[in-house]
Formats: structure tokens, C-alpha cells, sequence
């Protein structure tokens, strides 16, 4: 074992009681538990991210959810990653959305949807826009598509893809070319 790893269940224990970060304070368990999911430190990461998910923090929802999905310092658990998922993405959290879309296109910790899936991958296209990543909202736009050609997807949800297309690149439809001719050299 690594003096590394003896460090960070030290180092959580000492910062919580040091003040640094308590039950009050979502904004610092979650910069916490953040930190320790990107250092790996999984099992640290999970009572930090428990604890700001429960009080609201969609960053740490959506982490707590990977912790759930992927079993990483805890047992593997598609229903949990669900619930939390769903938590940040509907306070508009654009990979939680995504990652939610994903499980009820699998059918992952609830029952399988195409249809709901559609709906989430817009809603992450939308949110993906917001921030300006058009690569992510397009790859939403890709989801979309698949789904169509190999589930049942209605008219209405298989549309989701072009409607989310239009918001990436605006109405093409509505802007018309000038005539050949006309002030071309």
C-alpha cells in the first residue's frame, strides 16, 4: 500500500474536523468529494458526495451516481446511479441528463424507454448548447437517431433529433440563398 492511500481517509477525517468542510456547507463537502473522485480516491469520495448530493448539490449527484453505475468504492448499484442521475439532471446538470438517457436507453437500473431516452438526450443536447458544446449536443443528436432506426420510436421523439439539429445550427430552412446572377461576379 502507498503512504499516498493511508493519506486521504486521514486527510478527510481532518478536514471535517477541522472545520473545513461540515454538514453545513454543500459547496466544500462537494469541492471535497469532487476532488477525491478525480484523485481516485473512490471510497472517500462516496460519504463527501453522499452527504452534498443530499443537500442539493447536482455536481455531487451526478458523481455519486458514477460512484453507483460504475461500483467504484462501493457496491455497483443501476437503480441507485438512477435515482441520483435524475436528481442532478433535473436541476439541468447536462451529463447527468446524458448518462440518464443513456441507462433507460439499456434499460440499466429501470425499466427500458427509447422514448424516454429521446427525451433525455434532447434535454442534454439543450443543456450541452447552453454551455456551448456543440460536439456534445450533436452527439446527443447522433443518440437520437440511433434509437430511431433500432427501437420503436414515435414520430414525435424521433423528430428530437432534428428539433435539437435546428437549435445547434439554427432554421436553415428559413434562409433563403440570393438567385444566381444577382451580385456574383
Amino acid at each position: 500500500m502507498k503512504k499516498n492511500d493511508l493519506l486521504k481517509p486521514t486527510l478527510a477525517a481532518w478536514l471535517v474536523l477541522m472545520g473545513w468542510i461540515n454538514s453545513s456547507s454543500a459547496g466544500g463537502m462537494a469541492d471535497c468529494c469532487i476532488q477525491f473522485y478525480k484523485d481516485a480516491g473512490y471510497e472517500q469520495a462516496f460519504p463527501l458526495c453522499r452527504t452534498a448530493s443530499e443537500q442539493g448539490d447536482s455536481h455531487a449527484q451526478y458523481i455519486l451516481g458514477k460512484l453507483y453505475y460504475f461500483g467504484k468504492g462501493i457496491q455497483q448499484d443501476y437503480a441507485e446511479a438512477v435515482k441520483w442521475y435524475l436528481k442532478a439532471a433535473e436541476q439541468g446538470y447536462a451529463k447527468a441528463q446524458f448518462n440518464l438517457a443513456v441507462a433507460y436507453a439499456r434499460g440499466e437500473g429501470l425499466l427500458q424507454s427509447g422514448g424516454t431516452a429521446a427525451d433525455w438526450y434532447y434535454k442534454a443536447g439543450l443543456s450541452y448548447l447552453k454551455k456551448g458544446k456543440k460536439d456534445n449536443a450533436l452527439r446527443c443528436v447522433e443518440r437520437i437517431k440511433y434509437l430511431k432506426k433500432s427501437s420503436d420510436l414515435s414520430e414525435s421523439k424521433a423528430l428530437l433529433a432534428d428539433k435539437l439539429l435546428t437549435s445547434i445550427h439554427g432554421d436553415v430552412t428559413s434562409k433563403t440563398p440570393s438567385a444566381p446572377g444577382k451580385n456574383q461576379k
